[in-house]
């Protein structure tokens, strides 16, 4: 398996410097997110505003550092048409196999039964465009949505081929709504799985008698990585474990950390620890 970073975790740092960072600590790729700036802001991550441009800048950054790009994450509605379009010709220019699409989270009116009748024509309405720029949408299991686990989201995907469309695992997302045992959720997800996002997270009752969840570091979440990866393994799974790293780059980060060099020395330090974790884990 090989080691990416979700950049939704290094949103202090430009694209130049997160690559830079990656290539230096071993990294073998980076899955970029694609945000929503303002006209007159500085490009940190990806954006929809100038597509060609920023599709020469990064291309021609992470063939020079040895970086792939398995996926970008965005944040578009899927009757976004005219957007979709254009983040799908941006993963093309880029060479991104993987585009995750963000339908929008659950709320109790619809039924939940006209929500999966509707996202499932909302994806067939776009897989046109997802093949004419040669890209696979992808849904992340999450928390909040009508899919936190994987037996929700097959539901989903069923209606389509594991050729039109992939799923992403996230099992930090899963210990906050959707957790099943990990060997029963890469079954059930077979060959629909094409991406893992890595965290940990867990719940903790706090002063107040209520539970609550947070992000935890790695090692010390309700996510049994070994078990994790030991499941995927056994699936033949050989894709990217991509790091969204909340605990580390967010809560555990000192907030008087406000020196760029400083920082950078910080992120290279979790970087190196992560990947030496998960690398012992395989």
């Amino acid at each position: 398996m090989k080691h990416s970073i979700f950049t939704v975790a290094l949103e202090d740092l430009s694209y130049e410097e997160i690559a830079n960072i990656l290539s230096d600590e071993g990294y073998d790729g980076v899955e970029w997110r694609v945000t929503h700036p303002k006209e007159n802001e500085a490009m940190k991550h990806l954006n929809l505003l100038d597509i060609e441009t920023q599709a020469k800048k990064v291309k021609s950054l992470c063939n020079s550092l040895g970086l792939e790009m398995p996926a970008l994450a965005s944040y578009e509605n899927l009757d976004k048409t005219d957007r979709i379009e254009r983040l799908f010709h941006l993963a093309n220019l880029l060479g991104v196999p993987f585009v995750r699409i963000h339908p929008r989270l659950y709320e109790t009116n619809p039924h939940y039964d006209i929500r999966v009748s509707d996202l499932v024509q909302d994806i067939r309405s776009i897989l046109p465009i997802a093949v004419k720029y040669s890209v696979k949408p992808v849904l992340e299991i999450h928390m909040g949505t009508i899919y936190p686990g994987p037996s929700d989201i097959r539901k989903i995907v069923d209606h389509f081929s594991p050729e039109e469309i992939g799923v992403i695992i996230d099992p930090g997302n899963m210990v906050i709504e959707g957790m099943i045992d990990w060997t029963l959720a890469v079954q059930i997800l077979g060959q629909y799985l094409v991406h893992v996002h890595v965290k940990n997270s867990g719940w903790r009752k706090h002063d107040d008698d209520k539970w609550k969840w947070e992000w935890m570091p790695l090692e010390g979440g309700m996510v049994n990585w070994r078990d994790v990866i030991q499941s995927l393994k056994k699936a033949g799974y050989d894709g990217y474990l991509s790091q969204e790293d909340f605990f580390s780059f967010s809560v555990a980060r000192p907030q008087s950390m406000k020196d760029k060099s400083e920082l950078t020395k910080y992120i290279k330090r979790i970087l190196n620890q992560n990947k030496k974790y998960l690398d012992n884990l395989m």
